[in-house]
């Protein structure tokens, strides 16, 4: 993947056997089809059968078998009722401790593999020189990938091209500072992959601008494949509640069979008692010493706080870590495309100086809406930033249908907050701004619908409704507009703000 940084665009694409254009539809298929799909290789799958087998492994477990087995020779010997109703208690308890863990863990695997599914991803390719959306498990080397800001990367790529393209690459290599990407050439030295500014790795983020690349490896291949072939290969740890136990059943294991083994000598060679005696009652003190109920105690234990923890939407694998994540007192998690959908939908409108709650808006509203955004319509619908679809939906779903031709763009950073768009409409020359309230505001003149200066009063006003908008979980973007083709941000006219929101996930419930 790394020796791709050192040549040139033509080089790279030549390599691969691609083109600009893309792939024919064909010759992707040839490649799918060789190369398999492009996602991590799955674990092999344990059966039911398998999961009840696992349960036996604990060395508390053992032991409870072993004393059945003693219990049961020694009733079969002695014929005692006494003796057969212990054996059967003792393999009722393993039993259900065995069928408990491996329900737990039967459901837990179920819900982790839905969590899988719920996590798939499209990309955006260039085949056969049209823009398509596909999933991401169908790309393969030599496609031609789209990406915008909020795309995750889905398979290693060079860079064909790039306009202000950042990524957040922390996964790869712990820097929290976002990655600038760009055309080019390394040469002169081995290339890193902090270093390799004109390489994309898989499941990295785009933070900011937009470009695109070729795929240069897939699935296990990648550079992310390689650190997940690394973690498949070592060992799997135990929980602390694990540990514990089995320290516990190694002291209560060495006690019993020694105190067993003293009785059995006191009493066959000093007191003289017989061999088969002093064996029999060495095993029944052995089988009274075992703690056999302490397994039981422990899974209804488990059961009952993973029964609480599950209310809590906590998807536990295995009982045993219930005593883990048991000492949490704050789960952290991603939330999108997990517990929300990451498909967000406008929900409030404040035009001007109109209420929060407003749902119309106002045709120059609607218009800078549509306008200033890098969505783009495809056959299901509108495709890029999560954000930006949810403007352009919105602004279609009030009537807007113009006509415009994109003239110049400052695309939006974390530094300016902003995005600003110069467009020829039918009306004529337009700069939209669409951006953080904060950062809009101080630079607006005036409000649309008004003959007078923005005061501070009102730039505050405006941002109380905005504060308001952000305190019911709402992201919140304000826009302006003004007519000229100066592209820059000053002297604006003040449009009014939205609020989007990011649905939760069937079953996820409202905070």
């Amino acid at each position: 993947m790394l020796k791709f940084a050192e040549v040139s665009d033509k080089r790279t694409l030549e390599i691969l056997d691609s083109r600009t254009a893309g792939l024919t539809r064909g010759e992707a298929l040839r490649r799918l089809e060789k190369d398999g799909p492009n996602k991590l290789p799955e674990g092999k799958k344990t059966s039911v059968v398998g999961l009840f087998i696992s349960q036996f492994g604990d060395v508390m477990t053992l032991l409870l078998i072993g004393a059945a087995m003693i219990s049961a020779a020694v009733a079969c010997f002695s014929g005692d009722v006494s003796d057969i109703t212990d054996t059967a208690i003792i393999i009722t308890i393993i039993l259900l401790n065995a069928a408990v863990g491996t329900v737990q863990q039967y459901r837990a695997d179920k819900a982790i593999e839905g969590l899988k599914k719920l996590g798939g991803t499209f990309a955006r390719v260039r085949r056969e020189g049209e823009i398509i959306q596909i999933p991401k498990e169908e790309l393969v080397t030599g496609d031609i990938v789209l990406l915008e800001e909020g795309d995750v990367v889905p398979a290693d790529l060079r860079v064909l091209r790039a306009a202000d393209l950042k990524c957040d690459e922390s996964a790869l290599t712990g820097e929290s500072n976002a990655a600038e990407k760009r055309e080019g050439v390394i040469a002169g030295k081995k290339v890193e992959i902090a270093d390799a500014y004109n390489l994309l790795f898989s499941s990295t983020f785009v933070v900011g601008g937009s470009g695109e690349g070729v795929v240069t490896a897939v699935g296990k291949d990648t550079e992310i494949g390689a650190i997940a072939n690394m973690l498949s290969d070592g060992d799997k740890g135990i929980t602390p509640l694990e540990r514990t136990l089995n320290r516990l059943g190694k002291i209560i294991s060495a006690f019993v069979l020694a105190v067993a083994a003293a009785l059995f000598v006191l009493g066959a060679f000093v007191r003289y008692g017989g061999v088969l005696n002093s064996f029999m009652t060495a095993v029944a003190v052995a089988v009274a010493a075992i703690p056999e109920g302490l397994p039981a105690v422990i899974s209804v234990i488990m059961a009952m706080g993973v029964q609480r923890m599950s209310r809590e939407k906590v998807v536990i694998r295995k009982l045993k870590s219930v005593e883990t994540l048991g000492c949490c007192t704050c789960i952290c998690t991603d939330k999108t495309g997990t517990l929300t959908c990451n498909k967000m939908k406008v929900t409030e409108v404040a035009c001007g100086l109109s209420s929060a709650h407003s749902t119309g808006s106002t045709q120059k509203l609607t218009e800078c809406m549509a306008i200033c955004t890098r969505v783009r319509k495809g056959p299901e619908g509108f495709m890029g930033d999560p954000t930006e679809t949810a403007i352009r939906a919105y602004a279609e779903e009030q009537g807007f249908c113009g006509e415009y031709c994109v003239t110049g763009e400052i695309p939006f950073t974390s530094e300016r907050k902003m995005m600003s768009v110069r467009a020829e409409t039918e009306q004529g020359e337009f700069v939209y701004v669409k951006g953080a309230p904060e950062e809009i505001l101080p630079r607006c003149s005036s409000i649309y619908g008004t003959e007078r200066e923005m005061t501070e009063k009102d730039r505050e006003n405006v941002l109380q409704r905005c504060a308001g908008m952000s305190r019911g979980a709402l992201r919140v973007l304000a826009f302006a507009y003004k007519s000229g083709g100066d592209l820059t941000e000053e002297n604006l006219v003040y449009l009014g703000a939205c609020g989007m929101m990011d649905g939760l996930r069937e079953g996820v419930p409202q905070a």
